[in-house]
């Protein structure tokens, strides 16, 4: 959010001349200057695949840290517009 205020307050337009895109999908991002584009994560099911994981590695299952890959959202609002190439 930061950026976008520092786009507006340099006489730039979002997004005509840059497109801003966050993640976590925090609520401020809806009403933001409008919506700020965002990539939701899924936060409680990502804190629970990390403490199970701890748990099983606190239980002697030195094999239990690792990587895993979980969907996200893209959540398309009005600070990306696409560009032509």
């Amino acid at each position: 959010m930061a950026a976008y205020q520092y786009v507006l307050r340099s006489g730039r337009s979002v997004p005509d001349d840059v497109s801003i895109m966050g993640y976590s999908n925090f609520k401020q991002s809806e009403i933001f200057y409008g919506g700020l584009t965002t990539i939701a994560m899924p936060t409680y099911e990502m804190g629970e695949k990390a403490a199970g994981m701890i748990l099983e590695y606190s239980a002697g299952n030195r094999e239990a840290l690792g990587q895993i890959v979980m969907d996200v959202q893209l959540v398309e609002r009005q600070s990306v517009q696409a560009k032509p190439v």
